[in-house]
């Protein structure tokens, strides 16, 4: 970042705050339709936004479909979905469109419709962004990613500016009690903005640095550990921010962190906790 840029853009989103439309649906039926499908759907709930149509309305979206990779292209019967999409129609056969409709995602159990219903919550009663660390924290065993994204953009000014209330919020994402998707949505909302924007205090990077070394040697992250050693927390360390952290300044003298990142660091029977650029940076041979 140079010094002309606004420390006021991050670029994490929140696909609530970004989307003007926000539904829930069932697919009851999916047939062929000249080069399409035509997908029958009940809708379920209205959670942001006007629609014409109500909850158990039906409603049939003639989409085409070339690969799995289109928006509808894997959609199943019986499958449960948030659609994120924009106000240019209230008909929802017009908004379900590829060219309105930004996000189809997909509904699992204690999953994205329960976060999407938190964040409306927490949204209509207007909380401010110690309210929202407090949900976080009372909440932490249910609410997912999309609550964490809408959390880190809502109270962001917030967090940039004291790192007490940052503190708060790297102890939900490390906390073993966090969901592991929500864990994740946090590290990297953080990483995105700090190495994004470079507007975070010095001591932040440092607590982000050390909360994901720590969310590392938790086996629960699972894949989510190879990206955080080997790509999150080197780039932290050795980009300019204004300039690269040493071992030094993220351990103390004594630190248990330090010893059980090295003693994982030279066992190579984890592939997933392989990382030359850490060990080079920790100086492991």
């Amino acid at each position: 970042m140079n010094g002309t840029e606004d420390v006021s853009v991050s670029p994490v989103a929140s696909e609530v705050l970004g989307a003007a439309v926000v539904v829930a649906f069932d697919v009851r039926a999916v047939e062929a339709s000249g080069a399409g499908r035509a997908i029958d759907l009940e809708v379920l709930e209205v959670l942001k936004g006007r629609v014409a149509s109500t909850p158990g309305d039906r409603v049939v979206v003639e989409v085409e479909v070339h690969s799995n990779a289109d928006l509808w292209g894997t959609v199943t019967v019986g499958d449960r979905y948030v659609a994120y999409c924009d106000a240019s129609s209230t008909d929802l056969r017009v908004l379900l469109q590829p060219a309105h409709c930004a996000q189809l995602a997909i509904d699992r159990a204690a999953g994205v419709l329960e976060d999407v219903r938190l964040v409306r919550s927490v949204q209509n009663r207007h909380l401010v962004a110690d309210q929202l660390l407090g949900t976080a924290e009372a909440r932490r065993a249910t609410a997912g990613p999309v609550f964490a994204r809408y959390l880190w953009v809502a109270a962001r000014e917030a967090l940039r500016t004291s790192s007490e209330r940052f503190a708060r919020l790297m102890a939900v994402a490390q906390d073993a009690a966090t969901r592991v998707d929500a864990q994740e949505a946090y590290l990297v909302s953080a990483y995105e903005d700090l190495t994004f924007s470079e507007a975070f205090p010095e001591q932040d990077r440092v607590l982000l640095v050390r909360t994901m070394l720590a969310s590392a040697l938790d086996p629960r992250l699972g894949a989510l550990r190879e990206r955080l050693l080997g790509t999150y927390v080197p780039n932290l360390v050795r980009l300019p921010l204004p300039r690269p952290l040493t071992p030094g300044e993220v351990f103390s003298a004594e630190d248990d962190l330090r010893d059980a990142l090295r003693a994982e660091l030279a066992d190579d029977r984890d592939p997933a906790t392989t990382s030359p650029a850490l060990a080079d940076w920790l100086g492991v041979s």
